[in-house]
């Protein structure tokens, strides 16, 4: 998938450990094309790929300001 090679290149340029978790955060950013809050994300999260901490997902979006 385009946008997950992405996400990939843009955490390794960083020194980001591109895990599946911060890989599917940057793949709900950058596919909404609207602000979505961090809870908005857990959500997306928990409905596909099972359970998601809190804190995983604004740890995510830290990484990525």
């Amino acid at each position: 998938m385009e946008i997950t090679q992405h996400a990939l290149a843009r955490m390794q340029q960083r020194g980001i450990r591109p895990t599946s978790q911060r890989l599917r955060v940057a793949e709900i950013l950058l596919t909404t094309p609207r602000h979505l809050t961090a809870e908005q994300i857990l959500a997306t999260l928990r409905g596909s790929v099972g359970h998601v901490s809190k804190a995983t997902v604004y740890n995510t979006l830290n990484l990525f300001v």
